[in-house]
Formats: C-alpha cells, sequence, structure tokens
C-alpha cells in the first residue's frame, strides 16, 4: 500500500511525502521448546519454578495457558526477545497442577493476527519416593 500526503500553506508553499506501508495479514505460529529440562516430566523440585520457552515473532506477545483439564494457569503478555526470537517465562508455580498436563502458547503479532496455538503435554509427578528399610541389617 502507497500513500501519499500533500500539505500547503497559505503562501502556497507544499510539501509531499511518500511512504509504502505493508500489510500484515499472516497468523504467527508460536512454538514451545521447553518444558520440561528435556524429558517431559516435573518434579516436584521443579513445580514451583517451571520456566517455559518458545519461539516466536519478534514484536510479538505469547500467552501460555498450563492446564491439567481441573485447573488451569495463566501468564499473558510475554514478550519475545530481539535478538532470538525467543519467548520466555518467568518461573510459574505449577504446584497446584496433578498428572498430566498441557501448555498452549497463542501468539499475538504486531499486527494484532493471532495464529493457531501450539500445544505441549508433560508429566507432573510431585510424589517423593518412600525408603523403606524391611531386613535389620546384621552387625
Amino acid at each position: 500500500i502507497t500513500v501519499q500526503v500533500t500539505a500547503s500553506d497559505d503562501s502556497g508553499n507544499t510539501a509531499t511525502r511518500t511512504t509504502t506501508l505493508t500489510h500484515d495479514s499472516t497468523a504467527p505460529t508460536p512454538t514451545i521448546s521447553t518444558p520440561i529440562a528435556g524429558d517431559d516430566i516435573v518434579n516436584i523440585n521443579e513445580s514451583t519454578g517451571t520456566i517455559f520457552s518458545g519461539t516466536a515473532e519478534v514484536g510479538s506477545l505469547v500467552d501460555i495457558v498450563i492446564s491439567d483439564g481441573t485447573n488451569t494457569i495463566s501468564v499473558d503478555d510475554i514478550t519475545v526477545n530481539p535478538a532470538t526470537n525467543v519467548w520466555t517465562s518467568g518461573p510459574v508455580d505449577i504446584s497446584s497442577l496433578s498428572g498430566t498436563a498441557t501448555i498452549t502458547a497463542t501468539e499475538t503479532d504486531i499486527a494484532g493476527n493471532t495464529g493457531t496455538p501450539a500445544s505441549e503435554s508433560f508429566t507432573l509427578d510431585l510424589v517423593a519416593p518412600v525408603v523403606t528399610i524391611t531386613t535389620p541389617i546384621s552387625t
């Protein structure tokens, strides 16, 4: 789209400026590259400070929703690092979730286009193992 503006004053002086604009109608597509330390399992130690990240267009905002089907945690307006195209949440406390959970990331680009959300599932294992000794030690 080319826009041209001409202005004139009472003395008959005129000035013209022309600029070209690009219409962005392409919906962005975010990615999710973590959770969870490569194993898709959140243990009890990770659950109170889980960091989620992925990629998106520079200038976009990313909203994430983490849900186990019963409980939901939302983090809105995560910015994208302009040098790396990476979005990163701050530490998120997901200890109120249990079982299998899903993170969904939705991206809205600078033009206001919202794309198809990306989703990843992971397992919450928040029960510490129990160690029992069943046989006395002989001396």
